[in-house]
């Protein structure tokens, strides 16, 4: 007999036996036998259901206010990553190209030698700023500024396993955001633009000037 059954047939019998005990007590008008066998039921029912209280409601407020902590760090950690997000997407939206493809593809010149210009920090990327054999000045998204706050869920291959990969939370990829921010006839001119800016706005305003 496992150990659960058993427990219910011990159970089972004491309330027989101490329900038996108390029906005696009062069929003999003994009244010492009758609170005997009711002390008995009445210490099986409270073992029973003080048992259900303490490892139910008090348990359970017990474990979520150990976890609430960690629950509400959790949270704000989120709700700081929506609102990074928020400030991505208007940046991928007012992208002159979504791809690399469709750039190339847009002008055919744009495949001979081109020259990077240098890096810059805005918003919430570090973009590579590039000259193009067409004159153009271009920049791209072309790492996170903080990747703390653009974090999603990637495989991670186990290399010379048979193994397969297993998947966490890593460095979310990097959108095709592709940005013409104007012209300028050398890539020299172009660094000399860029060595002054702080901003996208401020090499798009360089190179607008006459």
């Amino acid at each position: 007999m496992t150990q659960p059954l058993r427990g219910l047939f011990v159970g089972t019998l004491i309330v027989l036996v101490s329900s038996a005990v108390a029906i005696v007590g009062v069929v003999r008008s003994e009244p010492l036998v009758f609170a005997i066998g009711v002390g008995v039921l009445v210490l099986i029912f409270a073992n029973e259901v003080l048992g259900r209280v303490w490892q139910a409601p008090l348990d359970l407020p017990l474990r979520l206010w150990r976890r609430r902590p960690h629950a509400v760090e959790r949270d704000r950690w989120l709700a700081q990553q929506r609102e990074h997000q928020a400030l991505v997407e208007p940046v991928i939206a007012g992208a002159d190209f979504r791809s690399w493809k469709a750039f190339y593809d847009d002008d055919s010149r744009r495949r001979g030698k081109e020259v990077v210009v240098g890096d810059i920090a805005d918003g919430e990327f570090c973009w590579r700023v590039i000259w193009f054999p067409t004159t153009e000045v271009v920049a791209w998204p072309h790492r996170w500024r903080d990747e703390r706050w653009h974090r999603a869920v990637v495989a991670q291959p186990r290399f010379n396993t048979p193994t397969p990969a297993t998947f966490g939370v890593g460095s979310a990829p990097l959108p095709e955001a592709i940005y013409v921010i104007g012209q300028i006839e050398s890539a020299e001119e172009a660094k000399l633009q860029l060595s002054s800016a702080s901003t996208l706005a401020d090499i798009r305003g360089a190179l607008a000037r006459p």
